[in-house]
């Protein structure tokens, strides 16, 4: 397997703009021409700098996904403060990636799904005007169990039983 001399960033898969770096002479003494050199890309800067805070938050978080700190364009911070200081930044914050995120139920997101499913809504019938009778009607037994969960993936399987 060929051994690549490039390394890359955490991250940062996009790349831009070749530069040229000098590659290593085998010789000692010797300098490279400059048709020897060859190429090397600069990484983009992180997407977030572009990023607007108030653009269509659904459209970046369209369901409950692990922490992603290139998609989210604030100054996110967890963990506990190390000699009094700040916490970590986003950027490699294995703290952020423990717990699952609220980010994709921001009120916009929320108004849309509830506009989405009022289309196959009915109005509640009149005839159901009390406890007994919707218990008598509709028997519903509500079983509840709790998991917690510290792995990157909000789709545990054991969460769902």
């Amino acid at each position: 397997m060929p051994c690549s001399r490039f390394s890359l960033r955490a991250f940062s898969t996009a790349v831009t703009q070749a530069t040229y770096a000098r590659r290593p002479s085998p010789h000692t003494g010797e300098r490279t021409s400059k048709s020897e050199r060859r190429m090397r890309r600069q990484a983009l800067p992180p997407r977030t700098e572009k990023m607007s805070v108030d653009q269509d938050w659904p459209s970046v978080y369209p369901v409950a996904v692990p922490f992603k700190p290139s998609a989210v364009p604030l100054p996110v911070r967890m963990g506990y403060p190390v000699k009094k200081g700040i916490p970590m930044a986003k950027e490699g914050n294995l703290q952020l990636l423990k717990i699952p995120n609220f980010l994709h139920l921001t009120p916009v997101a929320i108004k849309k799904h509830c506009q989405a499913l009022k289309d196959f809504c009915t109005e509640w019938p009149a005839a159901l005007d009390s406890d007994e009778k919707c218990a008598k009607h509709f028997p519903i037994e509500i079983a509840t169990a709790d998991y917690v969960s510290s792995g990157p993936s909000v789709r545990n399987p054991k969460a769902q039983e």
